[in-house]
């Protein structure tokens, strides 16, 4: 014990102390307490004063922590006007539409993805995904689901997306109905580009989607695009055939790919200005004078034993191609007497 501390400590007294022994004794004693206050007071100044340091020291590297972020953002100002750019857009954009599903299998895959990046992924409530989930199906597929609401929420959405999935997404389900609707659509007409255009357009999401899926085996078979090819016109049929053969040439069977290609290509020519003109009413007309008269080639009359057809008000049909024109103004009949021809010609 140190002297200071033995300074410190009130005196004890005796029995025998006299009252003015005792008031000094009780004089040193509110000393005593005063000096404890005191040393009180002071460690509580310490504390503060120790607090407030510590505040100060937070407050400063949260200061320094805004400004290297802001240093930061200063430093690379294209990532901070992109990142601004792009929050700003967001906001401007309008709200986003989800298509409704009402069972068919070829929606299945888009509508799921959609629901994903537009509900599932924007809340962690299974109870709202779920209740979502029912509003936006309609007829079959919500009266499938609509049970799910007096299960769990999590095991009642996750029930409800499997018997979507097990009634409508099945792999096969789904290259099914998009394969049923390329092969049982009507008989495409020629110069048809509005029709070839959404033949090319189904043929193209078709492929896309079984290509996700990983079922393009079926779609690429060749009875199916046998199938598919008997819808073009007659005309461009021929115009295939020479495709098909050439892509034979290299090897490989032909995809719905090359199909796809082949009648975009169409398309895109009868979309255009000469496609427009060689369609035109006035360059069939044309095309007509300029056709031989019945029977004769290049001033050789063509003894033939089969009776030409009469003009009448009926529309004529080929027998050579299956073009609405008689057989003597059929191309592909008049090169094949033109051939005839010239052999009989040749010494």
């Amino acid at each position: 014990m140190s002297q200071s501390d033995d300074g410190l400590r009130p005196p004890v007294l005796s029995r025998n102390a006299s009252p003015t022994e005792r008031d000094a004794v009780h004089s040193s004693d509110n000393r005593h307490m005063e000096l404890e206050l005191a040393r009180l007071r002071i460690r509580e100044l310490e504390i503060q004063l120790e607090l407030q340091k510590l505040s100060e020291a937070k407050a400063k590297r949260n200061n320094q922590d805004e400004c290297d972020s802001h240093t930061q953002l200063q430093s690379d100002p294209a990532d901070s006007k992109s990142i601004a750019f792009a929050l700003e857009r967001r906001l401007e954009l309008p709200k986003r539409e989800l298509q409704r599903f009402s069972g068919n299998p070829k929606d299945y895959w888009a509508f799921m993805k959609a629901f994903s990046s537009t509900i599932e992924d924007r809340t962690r409530d299974d109870e709202a995904r779920l209740g979502y989930l029912i509003q936006y199906c309609d007829g079959e597929a919500k009266r499938r689901i609509e049970h799910c609401t007096v299960l769990r929420p999590n095991e009642g959405y996750g029930l409800a997306k499997e018997i979507l999935r097990k009634r409508f997404g099945q792999n096969y389900m789904v290259a099914r109905a998009f394969i049923d609707d390329l092969i049982t659509g009507p008989t495409i007409k020629d110069g048809d580009s509005s029709a070839l255009s959404d033949l090319a357009q189904q043929l193209t999401v078709c492929e896309v989607t079984l290509r996700e899926m990983d079922y393009s085996s079926d779609l690429n078979s060749q009875h199916t695009i046998q199938t598919i090819v008997r819808r073009l016109p007659s005309r461009l049929r021929f115009k295939w055939a020479k495709a098909f053969a050439n892509i034979r040439r290299e090897d490989r069977e032909p995809e719905v790919t090359d199909l796809t290609a082949f009648i975009e290509a169409r398309v895109d020519s009868l979309c255009s200005d000469y496609g427009e003109l060689a369609l035109s009413p006035a360059s069939e007309e044309q095309a007509r004078k300029r056709s031989p008269p019945s029977g004769q080639i290049h001033g050789r009359n063509i003894h033939s034993t089969q009776t030409l057809a009469p003009r009448t008000g009926i529309d004529p049909r080929c027998g050579v191609c299956g073009e609405a024109h008689y057989p003597d103004q059929c191309a592909q009949f008049i090169a094949v007497i033109r051939k005839t021809s010239r052999n009989r010609n040749a010494p």
